[in-house]
């Protein structure tokens, strides 16, 4: 179902590029590095220390991003 919607986007709504990034270590990491190894895309690169989350702690976020040039269905 989120294949057809990124499909949807950067095939027929024409988006350019797509970013996203997510906290290292959460298990959505996992699934994100394997989404771009299978469909393109690439890791921009780690955010040390970036995102202060509730229990008070600095955590490194992954940016990633996705060019619609790159994207394989």
């Amino acid at each position: 179902m989120a294949l057809t919607f990124i499909v949807h986007l950067l095939k027929e709504r024409r988006f350019y590029k797509m970013n996203w990034s997510v906290i290292v270590g959460n298990p959505a990491e996992r699934m994100y590095d394997k989404f771009i190894a299978k469909h393109g895309g690439r890791v921009v690169g780690t955010y040390r220390r970036d995102t202060l989350l509730c229990d008070g702690e600095f955590y490194d976020r992954k940016a990633y991003e996705l060019l619609s040039e790159e994207f394989q269905a």
